[in-house]
């Protein structure tokens, strides 16, 4: 008897542990007895991959007593249905009947608690129908092993590189970051493909939506749009300074910008995937605006559209069209649109950087994120810019790129370092998780991530193999397939 699927099953893997890219493992599956939230009693020969569900205590948790009972792998098996599967999936008894339509929208991202940095073992998590569906196979065939196997794939690439950035207009943490990439967009051109991506909170998630026009706004002037699109006070005050409201009202002037200028739909072709004149808006609003008078300042937003030649009709012009942000208005399709990406990419941590597709966990300042943009070209293809990968110094980076854009031929020029012996890597490499809890509860609460630190001296060579310690949100990075078999 088999359970294979062509194809694999779908999963999502997790953002912590270490993935086998190029290579796979196949072991005898063992169902736990218990949740892994305390420890556990079951023994089994190693290597085996387990198998839990999911619930009472973290991911992190689950797979650290795994990996400390001798597991080599961990399959966590959802305890909700996705409402997709609600048809064909039994929910945890727990956990109602998904009357009041509680299913999930997706299967739910597998992300680190902040204490993961010991875990080695890779980790997927699987809807519930096909969880049940192994889980009975296994009670029913106790004489017999099933065999699992996860294969990670290596991400293919090509002459282009795509890259994501998941951001906000009060993303301090990549200020620096986008003032100093500016120009490595404008070196590597068309052979790198940006696209920004905004973080914001669904409203209705929150109880947030006022179900008629003279409904109280819960929320207050932390959420737009008649209470449909929210995010947490920027300054902690909800009487004064800035609000929500704002952020979000400048979130859809900059994703207006970008569409005008930077996407597929942009009039000048040369500018898909790079839009210069985002880069151009955002720094100047960055270095300008970023005051609580410039923040909601015209003026000093005009200002910002003029140094960047941007139209300002245009981008109002997009702004209304797209449904508008006032405090009344309806359903913005941009923002809308926002908040489906970043549910259907479990995007949690902001700043989020995506590589082909590949999560980047490292140090979010100019040069490292370049070197893994570099890395992604099918060998061969590289642009010249990329003879600036792989410098340590942000100061010598700056120079070469700088140099390649001024002449190509003077890409990987320059200055030599007055003291080779005190060259380091000057990231910033800081993250957080932000959980947010809109209405009266509505509270930001961060938890650090400690991002590691790139070895410099050899991330030319190794960046390859660095990346491949790094986790694709989506499923598209590793195949889960299973087989039943007397063994």
């Amino acid at each position: 008897m088999t359970l294979h699927k062509d194809g694999g099953y779908s999963h999502k893997e997790a953002l912590f542990g270490i993935p086998r890219y190029g290579n796979a493992i196949m072991e005898a599956a063992h169902y736990s007895s218990n949740d892994l939230c305390s420890d556990n009693e079951d023994t089994h020969p190693s290597p085996y991959v387990m198998i839990v569900e999911r619930g009472n205590c973290s991911f992190v948790t689950k797979v650290r007593r795994a990996q400390h009972m001798g597991a080599s792998a961990v399959v966590v098996v959802d305890n909700h249905c996705t409402c997709e599967h609600v048809n064909v999936c039994v929910p945890d008894p727990t956990l109602g009947d998904y009357d009041d339509g509680s299913c999930e929208s997706v299967v739910p991202l597998m992300s680190d608690d902040g204490s993961a940095g010991d875990i080695v073992i890779p980790s997927v998590i699987i809807e519930r129908q096909d969880g049940l569906e192994i889980k009975s196979w296994i009670e029913e065939n106790p004489d017999h092993n099933m065999m699992v196997e996860i294969q990670w794939h290596l991400p293919t690439p090509d002459p282009r590189v795509e890259w994501d950035l998941w951001t906000s207009p009060i993303d301090f943490d990549t200020a620096t970051f986008k003032e100093e990439f500016q120009d490595a967009v404008n070196a590597l051109g068309s052979h790198a493909y940006f696209k920004p991506h905004y973080i914001i909170y669904d409203g209705d998630s929150y109880g947030c939506v006022a179900e008629s026009p003279t409904d109280e706004l819960f929320c207050g002037d932390q959420c737009s749009n008649s209470g449909r699109y929210c995010f947490p006070d920027p300054d902690g005050q909800r009487d004064y300074g800035l609000s929500g409201a704002d952020v979000v009202r400048e979130t859809l002037r900059q994703a207006c910008i970008w569409q005008l200028y930077g996407s597929d739909e942009a009039e000048d072709e040369d500018q898909h995937g790079i839009g210069i004149a985002w880069w151009d808006y955002v720094n100047y609003f960055n270095f300008h605006c970023q005051s609580q008078s410039g923040f909601n300042s015209e003026d000093c937003v005009r200002r910002a559209m003029e140094a960047a030649d941007i139209d300002h009709s245009q981008v109002q012009g997009c702004i209304v069209a797209s449904g508008g942000y006032d405090e009344r208005s309806g359903e913005n399709s941009i923002l809308k649109s926002a908040i489906e990406d970043k549910v259907n990419k479990g995007i949690v941590i902001m700043p989020s950087l995506f590589v082909n597709n590949i999560f980047e966990k490292g140090a979010m300042n100019a040069p490292v994120v370049f070197d893994a943009i570099c890395a992604g070209y099918e060998q061969g293809t590289e642009p010249a810019a990329c003879e600036c990968a792989g410098i340590a110094s942000s100061s010598r980076w700056e120079t070469c790129i700088e140099n390649c854009v001024e002449d190509e031929d003077k890409c990987g020029t320059t200055p030599e370092p007055e003291n080779s012996a005190t060259v380091k890597d000057d990231g910033l490499g800081a993250g957080a998780i932000t959980l947010i809890v809109l209405s009266v509860l509505f509270v930001a609460a961060g938890a650090g991530y400690g991002y590691f630190k790139y070895s410099q001296d050899r991330v030319r060579n190794e960046v390859r193999d660095i990346l491949a310690e790094y986790m694709p949100l989506e499923g598209e990075g590793a195949s889960f397939g299973i087989d039943a078999e007397v063994v």
